[in-house]
């Protein structure tokens, strides 16, 4: 959304084409986006993918007529079809290979039926679009050529992001923040057993989840389970994320797999101490005691015991959040990954 935003405000024409779930119109424009929900599966499994890539197909078809470049936002569904499309119709196209590891774009794209068809499909792309150093190992490994694959990190709004008014730690309640979605890829259910410890050893601290996401109730019974009660709070969906970052004392994101985190960043961009598990992507973004704290994946004691370093050492706290801010301001601003991808387009463009 802010890439196509963006882009629009440079001149661009940009459309988005997604899934339609649920009511509401077909054709909307969303801050200026013009979005087109004319996706849609009949069921999970088999049938959902064959009827999401008729349908996707069909639409691509039908708002392609006077695009110049396709651009499929993961390495999945949506890029089998830009792929199947611009071939078809010699419109170049990329896609984005959003998510590495086990759970992630060619993780997913292992467990469909067809997957030597549909990874020889996707070789054919004109560009692969990576954000991390393990998402273009990830792709070579898969047989993507070198000289289409394209390293581009994800960026961050700075204005929208930016530290809030900061207030001494020992001076009032202090507040550690997760944002994302809440599935078994996030790692909450290791930071609630983190969690339970800290609170035991801290007064005047609170947990608080934003996101939605299948695990909600689950993880909802496990706080109950390990009496966390008021120390733990699930927001839901967070439409103002800037808002809760700037109340918060400190970010954490214990995900087990990630592309490039946009949750890290933002959190980083606040200017908050943040604590990270140390996994593809996130080692590209931070590095450990010097802008960030990281520790293994799924190890509670770990993540407990850095979270204690940052809620009790306001001078560290202080250090981390300061070069944190630092470091997303020189390598990830939002604008410096827009020109990068004005660039690309053109280079496709006109390759074509």
């Amino acid at each position: 959304h802010q890439l196509a935003r963006a882009l629009i405000a440079r001149g661009h024409e940009v459309r988005v084409l997604t899934m339609r779930l649920g009511p509401g119109p077909a054709e909307v424009t969303v801050e200026g986006v013009p979005v087109y929900r004319a996706i849609w599966g009949l069921e999970r499994g088999a049938l959902f993918g064959v009827s999401y890539l008729f349908t996707a197909v069909a639409a691509i078809l039908r708002l392609a007529r006077h695009a110049e470049v396709l651009h499929a936002h993961h390495l999945y569904l949506d890029a089998i079809a830009a792929a199947a499309v611009g071939r078809n119709i010699r419109l170049p196209a990329l896609a984005k290979l959003a998510c590495g590891g086990a759970v992630g774009d060619l993780g997913r794209l292992r467990r469909m039926a067809g997957t030597t068809l549909w990874l020889k499909l996707l070789r054919r792309l004109d560009r692969i679009v990576v954000p991390s150093r393990q998402t273009e190992a990830e792709a070579q490994a898969a047989g993507f050529p070198a000289e289409r694959i394209v390293r581009i990190p994800n960026g961050v709004d700075l204005t929208r992001f930016s530290p809030a008014q900061t207030v001494a730690l020992k001076e009032r309640h202090r507040t550690v923040l997760f944002l994302g979605r809440l599935d078994a890829q996030k790692g909450v259910d290791t930071l609630l057993h983190a969690w339970a410890e800290v609170a035991s050893r801290l007064r005047g601290v609170s947990l608080t989840i934003g996101g939605a996401g299948p695990l909600r109730p689950e993880l909802c019974a496990e706080a109950a389970r390990l009496g966390l009660g008021d120390r733990v709070q699930f927001l839901g969906v967070v439409p103002d994320p800037e808002r809760h970052l700037r109340a918060a004392d400190v970010f954490v994101l214990p995900s087990w797999h990630e592309g490039l985190p946009n949750a890290l960043l933002e959190g980083m961009a606040t200017g908050l101490p943040c604590v990270a598990t140390a996994i593809g992507g996130t080692v590209d973004v931070v590095t450990d005691e010097q802008d960030a704290l990281l520790v293994p994946p799924g190890d509670p004691v770990a993540l407990a015991k850095a979270l204690l370093r940052v809620l009790t050492d306001a001078s560290l706290a202080r250090r981390l959040g300061t070069a944190a801010r630092r470091r997303v301001v020189a390598h990830y601003p939002l604008d410096a990954v827009v020109t990068r991808y004005e660039q690309l387009y053109k280079e496709m463009r006109d390759a074509a």
